[in-house]
């Protein structure tokens, strides 16, 4: 069967040129249409062609899962500003994009003025409250109020408290999940 290759910034993906006739309403289903309409491509043909395409390589691939699937699974760590931009570049449906349905651990620590968040960047905030495996991220004495509050607004749920021993120490150790509403950015 017929299969193009696209040259995204140096990534190659073959793709069947019949999966992307399945959405001529898009720019890669147009394009394939307007081939297959010339001849260049014919359903029995072992004709492979390729094409470069300027955009990100990585987030390409699920790009073409919206030609096989109809909708696209974005996971967590790809960026969904800039993959809804690639969404319009290629003409593909602003609806057809959901977050992955894994949710997200979030563990944040308050300890001698310090919040701590730890296994989780927190998405939809500003550096000033992301840390990575223990680095602070408040070094105040005011509580941890303010992160929680930007987790919450953030789309954060709070699952439970816990106070912790911890030698002459109290650590107060709140633990959030994440999962984004259907359409919702993260």
């Amino acid at each position: 069967m017929a299969h193009v290759c696209f040259n995204v910034s140096g990534t190659k993906y073959e793709v069947l040129v019949a999966t992307l006739l399945n959405s001529p309403e898009t720019m890669l289903g147009a394009l394939m249409e307007k081939w297959h309409g010339s001849g260049e491509f014919s359903d029995d043909s072992t004709n492979t062609r390729e094409v470069f395409i300027d955009r990100n390589g990585e987030r390409f691939q699920y790009i073409l899962d919206y030609y096989r699937d109809g909708v696209i699974v974005l996971p967590p760590h790809i960026p969904y500003e800039a993959f809804m931009r690639d969404v319009q570049f290629f003409s593909l449906p602003s609806d057809c994009v959901v977050p992955s349905p894994r949710p997200q651990l979030c563990i944040v620590s308050y300890l001698n003025g310090r919040c701590y968040i730890e296994g989780a960047v927190v998405p939809g905030t500003d550096t000033s409250h992301r840390s990575v495996w223990g680095s602070p991220v408040v070094d105040n004495s005011m509580a941890p109020f303010p992160v929680l509050s930007t987790l919450t607004q953030a789309g954060w749920n709070l699952v439970s408290t816990q106070d912790i021993p911890s030698g002459n120490d109290k650590v107060i150790q709140y633990v959030f999940t994440y999962k984004p509403s259907i359409g919702a950015p993260h």
